[in-house]
């Protein structure tokens, strides 16, 4: 016999609750947001410190001559481990042949057999992956987050390039965000961001307040020169930035510093409300999300 609308919902419902853990990796609150504890810092490399405990992946994009590439040259010296994802070797070399990474990642169809020989001299790690379920990028990530706890992994080369690899590198915000340890009070969580010379972008992790600290902020139009938290500082993120629901939708998103702050009253999603052109306007914006999205930033060089 056929079921009746009750019985149906009650299906559903136990459905849902009855499903695996692996099958909901983001778990939020569709209604509201909650924080409490210590705040998530994701800091703008120009204004952190020269850690011991970050890495860089560099990609297989064009990396601008060593004289036009403050963001790549920051990167490298920020970072105390640097691989290539395959073709990201040639890259490299072609950059600076005097910079050498630790490692070379992935199925190496794109490495050119005079950079192989070069890095080999210089005791760098060859690794050869044939896997064609992953890409580069992925099979990089493996080998670094694998290799020791760490703070921060830098992508270079995100943006800029064909459209579909630049969805292979937000696929890698969501895939490689562990959640559950953002979530903590006390995460040791490693962040993921991804950069070229223009722009960067990280994800905001759900049902955690989140601080995101760039260089430069304030100023009303883009012309204007807006304040820096270092005044010599030349080239950084910020302040014109955007909020975007890129997975799914975002319920409930709450934010303070922004220009055009958000109250946690309209969801966010593609048709709807997405805050693009938005602008940094305190030096720390907090952001707090129901669901994951991706919190992305402009680069802008100044005279100083």
């Amino acid at each position: 016999p056929r079921l009746c609308k009750q019985q149906s919902l009650l299906l559903l419902v136990l459905s849902l609750l009855l499903l695996p853990e692996s099958a909901a990796p983001f778990t939020a609150s569709t209604e509201h947001v909650t924080m409490s504890g210590k705040a998530l810092r994701l800091t703008s490399p120009f204004l952190a410190p020269t850690t011991t405990t970050a890495a860089l992946v560099v990609l297989n994009t064009p990396i601008p001559a060593p004289h036009d590439s403050p963001v790549f040259d920051k990167l490298w010296h920020a970072t105390r481990y640097r691989i290539c994802a395959d073709g990201g070797a040639n890259r490299l070399h072609d950059h600076n042949a005097k910079l050498i990474p630790d490692c070379v990642c992935g199925d190496l169809d794109s490495l050119r057999q005079d950079v192989r020989e070069l890095y080999t001299t210089h005791g760098v790690s060859i690794e050869l992956d044939p896997c064609q379920d992953a890409n580069d990028l992925d099979k990089s990530l493996t080998r670094v987050f694998g290799a020791s706890p760490l703070d921060a992994v830098y992508v270079y080369g995100a943006f800029g390039g064909r459209f579909d690899q630049e969805m292979a590198a937000f696929q890698a915000l969501y895939a490689w965000c562990d959640a559950e340890k953002q979530q903590q009070e006390e995460s040791d969580a490693a962040v993921l961001y991804l950069y070229n010379e223009e722009t960067c972008a990280v994800l905001i992790p759900p049902n955690r307040k989140c601080e995101v600290s760039l260089p430069f902020y304030g100023g009303q139009q883009t012309e204007d020169n807006p304040t820096s938290a270092i005044p010599s500082l030349a080239v950084g993120e910020g302040p014109t930035c955007g909020l975007i629901p890129l997975a799914m939708k975002c319920e409930t998103i709450v934010t303070d510093g922004l220009q055009w702050d958000l109250d946690g009253t309209v969801p966010m999603e593609f048709g709807g409300l997405v805050s693009t052109s938005n602008r940094m306007m305190k030096p720390v914006v907090t952001i707090e999300v129901s669901h994951p999205i991706i919190f992305t930033a402009e680069i802008i060089r100044r005279t100083v």
